[in-house]
């Protein structure tokens, strides 16, 4: 073999080596750029990973928000307000002397117009209004009494004067015990059919507007002082007389419409009015 052969032979191993060599690396390069171009950035899909999780929460607790939105409940109409009350400035007693029993809270044309138990000008209120009271020492315990509550506020739009609105808010008296009468918005509607006459001043509906203040404000107990025997104050020297009956623990109660304590019964302003009721007096006792 020639010298020029041998060379030949070497230069041609040198370049196949060479371009193997070469295309070795290509091929590693391309495999690794194919790898790398393929396979997620990890940077990326975190970061992704990280946008997924904080829409979802996101989205969740705006369905729970407004959720929660649609779902809150209505505001409730202001609660019903207490009157402290002192007891020791009632005047009770058949006042009128038609055999009645009167407790008497305030009466604008009475003696506790001087000295009333509470602030007369705390009364404020457009649902209704109650009076929830003790009573004991009556001789007969069987006896019932029908009570109800006279009341008129300071416009005269609220009121009521006798037992009427198919006797919802007056109460039967049976013994010693605590009972409560009542006046709501309902009752003084001249849409009542018992009530219509008695009305001094309603709403375009026929509704009386919001109470303030008070020129009538007792609970009269029929026949009670007539029954018991107690002297009217014109035959007592002007002073009236209790007898044994004592009333304690006075309470007094007015609320907002549509926040009626649960003692307040609808009224059916359907209903005709009630039949007359013959009460027992001092002339019909004398009678007997």
């Amino acid at each position: 073999m020639t010298m020029k052969k041998l060379a030949a032979m070497v230069m041609a191993l040198t370049m196949s080596v060479s371009m193997l060599a070469a295309c070795g690396g290509d091929d590693s390069s391309s495999s690794s750029a194919k790898d790398s171009s393929s396979a997620p950035d990890s940077s990326v899909a975190d970061d992704s990973s990280e946008v997924a999780d904080s829409s979802e929460p996101a989205s969740s607790e705006e369905a729970s928000s407004e959720e929660t939105s649609s779902e809150a409940p209505v505001e409730p109409a202001a609660p019903a307000t207490f009157s402290a009350f002192d007891d020791t400035k009632l005047i009770c007693g058949d006042i009128e002397h038609n055999g009645k029993y009167r407790i008497e809270l305030y009466n604008q044309y009475g003696d506790t117009a001087k000295d009333a138990g509470f602030d007369i000008e705390e009364i404020d209120f457009t649902g209704g209004i109650s009076v929830t009271f003790d009573i004991a020492g009556m001789a007969d315990q069987e006896r019932e009494y029908d009570a109800y509550l006279m009341f008129t506020d300071s416009s005269w739009a609220w009121g009521s004067w006798n037992i009427n609105d198919n006797n919802i808010g007056s109460t039967k008296i049976k013994g010693d015990g605590t009972y409560t009468v009542y006046l709501s918005k309902d009752i003084c509607s001249s849409l009542n059919p018992n009530y219509a006459e008695s009305n001094m001043g309603t709403d375009e509906e026929g509704y009386p507007g919001s109470a303030w203040g008070t020129t009538v404000f007792c609970v009269d107990i029929y026949e009670l002082a007539a029954v018991e025997g107690l002297l009217p104050k014109d035959e007592n020297g002007g002073v009236i007389d209790s007898g044994n009956i004592t009333i304690s623990n006075v309470k007094v109660e007015w609320w907002e419409e549509g926040a009626d304590p649960e003692y307040v019964e609808p009224v059916d302003t359907a209903m005709a009015a009630i039949d007359e009721t013959t009460y027992v007096t001092y002339d019909t006792l004398a009678a007997e």
